[in-house]
């Protein structure tokens, strides 16, 4: 290879070498002076063609896996043989708490079961009391609301004017009598006393009832006072047999807590006279009757109450209760 020199230097075959290989460019020659006088550092750090490769370094270990290992080279035991153990351990534990969730069960079975057995026996107790109540206040049913109520019974004002219509009609039969009488002594002339008579004979015969209906509608005060009598006395005879001998009034009591009304201070007098015994002594006055009436109203709608009660709680033993009803049976 011919090698222009144009300054006519001899130069060595190892220089010629060199050059042409480019390792004596002087470009090339001050860049790396310059790297090597200011990065001294990047060319210790950069690797020779010469120098031998160096090994990649190891992964950093985890030091909790580095204790564990210590921990297991220490104690002397083999990984595989503590976990194990530990496997053992988990499984105890679930055991303990199967153990411990099936006693829980058994033991809330068990209350529930006596608590069961206390319901049925609430619900017993209580359709036994309904029972009575309704066996005590059953003749409520038979109650007759007209008898009691008396719509027909004659009113005070009534009375009265029959009362003046009866006054009236005495006096009318007193008068023509005693003209009568005086023109029959001679006193008047007689034609006055023949009129005088008539007029009594005519009167008079408007006491009688038919012949009264035929001229006067209104019902005469006898009349009207045996009206009375008859319907207070169908009222006290009815009052007579529902009280019968335990007191219809005072069993009704038993039914104050479906109706509080039952309570008013209206009806005490009538319920501690119907526990004595005394309640027809008292049933001297309309106005008693129909507060008794009054009573028995209210009395009635507890009653409907106490029924459906009752026929619940039969419902309820025949449905929910019904094994322990057998086994008690």
């Amino acid at each position: 290879m011919k090698i222009h020199n144009p300054n006519d230097f001899d130069l060595d075959p190892k220089t010629l070498r060199s050059l042409a290989r480019g390792d004596m460019d002087p470009v090339r020659r001050a860049v790396e002076e310059h790297r090597s006088n200011t990065l001294p550092a990047a060319k210790e750090s950069q690797p020779t063609a010469k120098s031998p490769a160096k090994t990649p370094a190891a992964p950093p270990s985890d030091p909790r896996t580095s204790k564990d290992l210590s921990k297991t080279k220490s104690n002397g035991v083999a990984p595989s043989a503590q976990s194990l153990k530990k496997a053992e351990q988990k499984k105890a534990e679930q055991k303990k708490a199967e153990q411990k969730k099936a006693e829980q069960k058994k033991a809330e079975a068990a209350e529930s079961e006596e608590d069961r057995k206390r319901r049925y026996r609430e619900t017993v107790a209580q359709r036994n009391q309904l029972t009575q109540i309704l066996r005590e206040c059953e003749a409520l049913e038979v109650m007759n609301y007209d008898v009691l109520a008396i719509k027909h019974y004659p009113q005070t004002i009534d009375l009265i004017s029959a009362r003046r219509r009866r006054d009236l009609w005495l006096l009318s039969c007193l008068l023509s009598f005693a003209v009568f009488l005086i023109g029959w002594q001679g006193g008047l002339n007689a034609w006055v006393a023949g009129i005088a008579f008539g007029f009594f004979v005519a009167i008079s015969a408007l006491a009688i009832p038919p012949l009264r209906r035929l001229f006067i509608k209104n019902a005469g005060y006898s009349e009207l006072v045996r009206q009375r009598k008859e319907l207070e006395f169908r009222a006290i005879t009815h009052i007579r047999m529902l009280e019968g001998g335990n007191g219809l009034a005072y069993q009704c009591l038993m039914m104050s807590t479906y109706r509080k009304s039952l309570l008013d201070r209206r009806y005490r007098r009538l319920v501690t006279l119907s526990k004595q015994g005394q309640l027809i002594k008292a049933m001297r006055t309309v106005a008693a009757i129909r507060l008794y009436l009054q009573y028995l109203l209210e009395a009635q709608q507890a009653f409907e109450i106490t029924k459906n009660k009752y026929m619940e709680a039969s419902a309820k033993i025949k449905t929910e209760f019904a094994d322990l009803a057998l086994s008690e049976a």
